[in-house]
């Protein structure tokens, strides 16, 4: 072998294990991102398919037009207060809710006061949780009392 044919192989040799090296570290990374995304994605499911909510009752106030609902968190999975959406006819309506704690625990009943803005009558309320679990209640509210 001659001293070309040397030089050739080893730049060749050195090549390849720049390649392999840079290889190896990509599809690492990919590989970590990947069993990341899944872990995540199985927590969602496991949180969503232990997560339920029931709506007991829902009542109207007409002296400060305020929908109240009262709910129930029936799952096996702590909800946060927070994180929950309300949907009354359609629109995404602010809410405040009592008791005030942030975490809402398996059991626990909540009670959700809306500012309501349409016209008393027949209303469709939906709750949505941070995992994407829903309940849904209609008819016509009940007058609170005096």
């Amino acid at each position: 072998m001659g001293f070309e044919t040397t030089v050739v192989i080893s730049i060749f040799f050195v090549s390849i294990l720049v390649l392999g090296t840079n290889s190896y570290a990509v599809m690492s990374n990919s590989n970590d991102v990947i069993n990341d995304a899944e872990n995540i994605r199985y927590e969602m499911q496991y949180t969503k398919l232990n997560s339920a909510i029931s709506l007991d009752s829902m009542t109207l106030d007409n002296e400060n037009s305020t929908l109240v609902v009262e709910v129930t968190n029936c799952g096996n999975i702590v909800l946060d207060s927070d994180e929950i959406s309300i949907l009354v006819d359609g629109h995404l309506l602010n809410y405040d809710y009592y008791p005030e704690t942030a975490k809402w625990y398996p059991g626990e009943k909540k009670t959700f006061a809306v500012e309501e803005i349409s016209n008393p009558g027949y209303k469709r309320v939906k709750i949505i949780t941070d995992s994407g679990v829903s309940g849904y209640l209609s008819g016509v509210p009940d007058k609170i009392k005096d």
